[in-house]
């Protein structure tokens, strides 16, 4: 790294910009840098290291990353005291390293137009997903992660398929340093495929998909995240559902509970899915893009109908669940917000999840797997219910029934030398 720290630091704030973030986002991190600045210059230094940002963060703001955070601190004070100044020296050191910063909020960036030079070869991804029989959720997906490489190969000055290199896309590989090792097996299928197409389509003169390599998927399971059924009913309960996103909120979390149902799905919940009077919801999962009949549960008939009638914006919308600010949009196009939603609704209620428990709607589908699991519901209704393609998936909550491990423990004295 022989860059100025200056030069690094202006390439953030004009990606931020950019991007349209927020002013006081920006502001933010413009403090950082100036503090980050003035403290090297002290120590008679302008060019960044990684050495040199995490002694800053050390000496000026406190914060030892080897450590985790003072778990105290959060909300919007946490956002400011720990989070921004660890992530500006974060894509600091990701500019520096691969002249791309990886944004927390990868929206902003899917919100780019597709470079011009790079739009038949995208068209004909997008084909080839629909003539293979990708779902839509599937589609999009694969979509929005070939939109970040051609959006990285575009910043690095390429801009048609005739001018990218093995060079080029080694160094978007090696952005996926901090990615879990499923993400990247996907994110490189994905390129793979999307490689392949385009020389197929004519658009490249070589095959550049055979200069991906092949990570093997780990397929070792871990133990699902569980809530415990005391946390969950103290978040719901805090949730104050006198008022409009209190309304939504609630319904948002406790049809997540009741039914394991993925995010997206409830982010997707249209209107007419809604059958009041045969009491059932019916929707088209977005992953696998099977049908799905769920009873409509008494208490979750009654939060929606409160959301709907007493919450809900009056606007001529499809989807259940609206933004609740002017011009009300739904959240079909927003990452990570239910997510986000979960998180708020955590801290507010004062609950303290174990380190390293998720908090987003995944968790709240494992705990439904294992209520279920525990109360011996076979593989294929729980694999049914939270829409598994196959019992495989499902099969990964046998290890999160602990209670049920104490039937296998072996008991010492029922053994000798002689038995052994």
């Amino acid at each position: 790294m022989n860059t100025s720290i200056r030069e690094l630091s202006d390439s953030v704030i004009k990606e931020f910009k950019k991007l349209n973030y927020a002013e006081l986002t920006i502001k933010l991190y413009k403090e950082c840098y100036e503090d980050f600045i003035n403290f090297s210059e002290e120590l008679g230094k302008t060019k960044y290291s990684i050495e040199l940002g995490d002694q800053w963060l050390r000496e000026r703001k406190g914060i030892d990353i080897s450590k985790p955070y003072d778990a105290t601190v959060n909300g919007k004070n946490k956002q400011k005291v720990y989070d921004t100044p660890i992530n500006s020296i974060k894509m600091l050191t990701e500019i520096a390293l691969h002249g791309y910063a990886k944004l927390g909020r990868s929206s902003k960036r899917l919100g780019l137009d597709i470079p011009e030079g790079f739009i038949p070869g995208y068209l004909g991804f997008q084909s080839w997903c629909e003539k293979t029989g990708k779902t839509d959720f599937g589609t999009h997906s694969r979509l929005n992660r070939i939109k970040r490489l051609l959006l990285f190969l575009d910043a690095q000055g390429i801009k048609d398929y005739s001018s990218i290199t093995a060079a080029a896309i080694s160094k978007y590989i090696l952005t996926f340093s901090e990615y879990a090792k499923r993400t990247i097996n996907a994110s490189l299928s994905c390129i793979r495929c999307f490689l392949r197409q385009s020389y197929l389509d004519g658009l490249t003169n070589e095959d550049l998909s055979v200069l991906i390599p092949v990570v093997p998927s780990d397929r070792t399971f871990k133990i699902p995240s569980i809530w415990n059924k005391e946390d969950l009913i103290k978040v719901l309960s805090s949730i104050d559902t006198s008022n409009a996103v209190g309304k939504r909120d609630y319904a948002i979390l406790l049809m997540i509970a009741h039914y394991g149902l993925r995010s997206v799905d409830v982010k997707m919940l249209k209107l007419s899915s809604i059958d009041w009077e045969k009491k059932e919801i019916v929707i088209c999962q977005h992953k696998t893009g099977k049908m799905l009949s769920l009873p409509l549960l008494d208490d979750v008939g009654n939060a929606l109908a409160d959301y709907l009638k007493n919450g809900r914006a009056k606007v001529d919308r499809q989807f259940v669940f609206l933004k609740n600010s002017s011009p009300y949009d739904d959240f079909s196009e927003s990452y990570g917000s239910f997510g986000q939603i979960i998180a708020r609704r955590i801290n507010s209620a004062g609950v303290s999840l174990p380190k390293g428990m998720t908090k987003g709607s995944h968790a709240l589908r494992h705990t439904l797997a294992s209520v279920m699991l525990s109360k011996d519901v076979p593989l294929q209704t729980i694999a049914s219910t939270l829409g598994h393609a196959t019992t495989k998936s499902t099969a990964i909550y046998l290890h999160s029934d602990i209670s049920r491990l104490s039937d296998c423990i072996l008991d010492p004295e029922e053994f000798n030398n002689e038995n052994i």
